[in-house]
């Protein structure tokens, strides 16, 4: 088992490993939810300019998001996923739609977080998120 975290808006200034490049709290909730789960050399990041990265992977900081053009290509997505040798992986991936559009259908078995959440309740902002990833670390979604 796999788990794929979104990258975020905030970032160090310098070059780090990619488990620590970025500094929100949203992906600071992610993250310590997904390692709850997995050792961090199973977790994997999502970046909306490199694709998908291993968290030791050291990174410049960047400005791109899935939102605006230049962001990674589904097609390198999926050539990511084979070159890491993660297609027969089950995956919990965490984020947001964006990611989750990106992503879907690249692995053998896929849970997303957000489908546990937004059901509960609908339009849930980041706030009520993070405090549904902090009440359910260690839990399978």
């Amino acid at each position: 088992m796999i788990a794929v975290i979104p990258c975020g808006g905030s970032k160090l200034r310098y070059a780090a490993r990619a488990v620590n490049l970025y500094t929100g709290t949203y992906f600071r909730a992610n993250r310590a939810y997904a390692l709850s789960l997995v050792p961090i050399n199973r977790l994997f990041i999502l970046s909306a300019r490199h694709g998908l990265i291993p968290s030791d992977r050291w990174l410049e900081p960047y400005e791109q998001t899935f939102n605006r053009p230049g962001h990674v290509e589904r097609s390198r997505l999926r050539e990511q996923v084979r070159e890491l040798g993660l297609k027969q992986e089950e995956a919990i991936i965490l984020g947001g739609r964006l990611y989750h559009d990106a992503i879907r259908g690249l692995f053998a078995r896929e849970r997303f977080v957000v489908d546990q959440i937004i059901p509960r309740l609908p339009g849930a902002g980041i706030g009520y998120q993070i405090q549904w990833l902090k009440a359910h670390r260690g839990q399978l979604p």
